[in-house]
């Protein structure tokens, strides 16, 4: 009877098939995980950039009507300076930001500000109570 102490063709074919299964597991999973940090990070620029123009607005007086609409995609021009900067566009990191101002009335009595704001095909949208 003869034994065998090596090692077949067969069982390194199916060691470098395993091996490479995971590897490429791995490099599809690193890949996702960079392309999920750049959304994330282009979805907080755009976070703090609402953020920003929702105090500014807060801070400057706003137009007398009760209602109205400011939208950067047309470009709607600013009224006596209102909405401030950085309405209509935002540029950052080679990416535009652009912005759309709505107020109404709100049945509470404050005003009822929505901000939203539109790049790379999404949108966010914030909304927030004002004091007239």
């Amino acid at each position: 009877m003869r034994r065998n102490w090596g090692v077949t063709l067969v069982e390194i074919l199916l060691c470098c098939l395993l091996l490479s299964t995971a590897i490429i597991s791995l490099a599809v999973l690193f890949i996702r995980g960079m392309q999920l940090q750049q959304k994330s990070s282009t979805v907080l620029q755009a976070s703090q950039l609402s953020q920003q123009l929702l105090e500014r607005i807060r801070e400057a007086p706003g137009p007398s009507a009760t209602s109205y609409l400011f939208d950067g995609r047309l470009p709607t021009p600013t009224q006596a300076g209102f909405p401030p900067a950085p309405y209509p566009v935002s540029q950052l990191d080679h990416r535009a930001y652009t912005f759309l101002v709505r107020c109404r009335p709100h049945p509470d009595g404050p005003r009822q500000v929505t901000v939203q704001i539109f790049f790379d095909r999404q949108q966010l949208t914030f909304e927030t109570l004002m004091d007239p």
